[in-house]
């Protein structure tokens, strides 16, 4: 399960080749969207971790059953939330049960100006030299 950046709660119950369904957050109702496909590993796999990265992009994680060949491989994936298509990324490590990616969909880095970082190095350095001052007073008494 994982939130769109547009406040869609989406959900993959139904394994790697199962439904790709919306969740109404009032009453828990689920509706399909679209089915699964394209997804790497043994049909039925789960999806064990959702979630969507800064650009709106939702990541998945298909993992195998103990009964997979190998048992607990996990790949990272893409999942088209239109269409239910699945691209692989790639291997992960096994048993992966839960992503996550820092920051706010929608929103880069927040930047300071050159001017700003000046100012707050000249800040900290005037609560750092007060602090010196403080502490060497106190010794001295």
């Amino acid at each position: 399960m994982s939130f769109s950046p547009g406040g869609i709660l989406f959900y993959c119950g139904g394994g790697n080749s199962g439904p790709l369904s919306t969740v109404d957050t009032a009453t828990g109702l689920l509706t399909n969207v679209a089915t699964l496909t394209g997804s790497p590993g043994a049909l039925g796999d789960s999806i064990s971790a959702g979630a969507y990265n800064s650009a709106g992009i939702f990541y998945g994680v298909v993992l195998g059953f103990s009964s997979s060949v190998p048992p607990n491989l996990a790949f990272l994936v893409t999942i088209n939330t239109t269409t239910g298509a699945v691209t692989t990324v790639g291997a992960t490590v096994d048993k992966l049960d839960a992503i996550a990616f820092a920051g706010t969909p929608g929103q880069g880095a927040p930047a300071l100006s050159k001017s700003a970082i000046l100012a707050l190095m000249v800040l900290l350095g005037s609560v750092g030299m007060s602090l010196v001052r403080r502490r060497s007073r106190s010794s001295a008494s």
